[in-house]
């Protein structure tokens, strides 16, 4: 199974996968109640979507370029996600991060859409690399594209 991190106004694809947009969610008041329970708070669709990407083999992060950060509707999803990685720490790739909750690691595609400048693409990819070690991910492969309907091909293309 795939799952896609999304915050594309609508998106129709349909298969094995987990799709999670920005929609109908609260925001993370960092409680830090998911860490603990595995569990959020909040009764909505992002209560226990951890412990489903988790089962994943995929994680495709789809995002409108911030310069050179996510947007903020993707943002907020990572962040109600936080309890992919335990609040404990080890050291990996000679720094600390959070302990991992699974021992596989996950394929991790990054797919950024919109302007984007030269240094701003530096900065993504520092920042990409950086939750590829603190979530214990597979090396990124990090798409930079000009439009919405290059991301819904490259989507296709990487799906089915």
């Amino acid at each position: 199974m795939k799952t896609i991190i999304h915050d594309l106004d609508d998106l129709n694809l349909s298969g094995d996968l987990y799709i999670l947009d920005y929609k109908d969610s609260n925001n993370c008041i960092g409680c830090f109640n998911c860490w603990f329970n595995s569990k959020c708070i909040y009764n909505d669709k992002f209560n226990s979507s951890s412990n489903t990407i988790l089962k994943s083999d995929t994680l495709i992060i789809v995002t409108k370029n911030n310069y050179g950060t996510y947007s903020s509707k993707v943002k907020k999803i990572l962040e109600r996600n936080i309890s992919i990685v335990s609040p404990f720490f080890v050291i990996r790739e000679n720094s600390i991060h959070h302990k991992t909750r699974i021992n596989n690691k996950l394929n991790f595609i990054v797919i950024v859409y919109g302007n984007i400048n030269e240094k701003e693409k530096y900065f993504f990819k520092e920042l990409v690399n950086r939750n590829r070690i603190n979530f214990n991910l597979d090396k990124p492969s990090i798409y930079f594209l000009e439009n919405k309907c290059d991301v819904r091909r490259k989507l296709n293309e990487l799906i089915y």
